[in-house]
C-alpha cells in the first residue's frame, strides 16, 4: 500500500569532498573529487521513502539564495512534493563533508542554520 510519508524538519545541501588524506590541525592536503547531493536527515527519509514506491511530500524552509533553488530542484528530482517547502529571507543549510577515501570516514562542516524554524 503507498502512503504518503510527510517529513517536517531540515533540508539542506551537502558539498561531498573526497581528500587525499585528512591532515592534522594547520594542515593542508588535496581535494580529489567534489559532489553535491540533497541532505539533511529529514529529507533525506522523505526522498528514501519516495524511491520505495511512497508519495513523499516535505514541509522545510530554505533560504532565496541558489543553495535553496537547488535544495528544491533536488527533491523535485526525486519526486517528493514541495509544495510546503517556504523560501524565506536568508541563507540555506549546507554542509561541507570530507571523505577519507582509504577508510570511509566522513567528517562534516555544518552552516549554522540561521531560517526561522518551520511554522504550520
Amino acid at each position: 500500500m503507498n502512503r504518503t510519508i510527510t517529513g517536517i524538519g531540515a533540508a539542506c545541501m551537502d558539498y561531498l569532498n573526497v581528500v587525499e588524506d585528512y591532515p592534522a590541525e594547520d594542515g593542508s592536503t588535496h581535494i580529489l573529487s567534489q559532489m553535491m547531493q540533497g541532505g539533511g536527515a529529514c529529507a533525506t527519509a522523505v526522498a528514501a521513502a519516495q524511491r520505495l514506491g511512497h508519495r513523499g511530500r516535505m514541509i522545510a524552509n530554505v533560504g532565496t539564495d541558489e543553495t535553496g533553488r537547488q535544495i528544491i530542484d533536488s527533491l523535485k528530482q526525486e519526486g517528493v512534493d514541495v509544495s510546503c517547502v517556504r523560501c524565506t529571507e536568508g541563507m540555506s543549510p549546507s554542509s561541507q563533508i570530507m571523505v577519507n577515501p582509504r577508510t570511509g570516514s566522513r567528517t562534516k562542516f555544518v552552516q549554522n542554520n540561521v531560517l526561522d524554524p518551520v511554522e504550520w
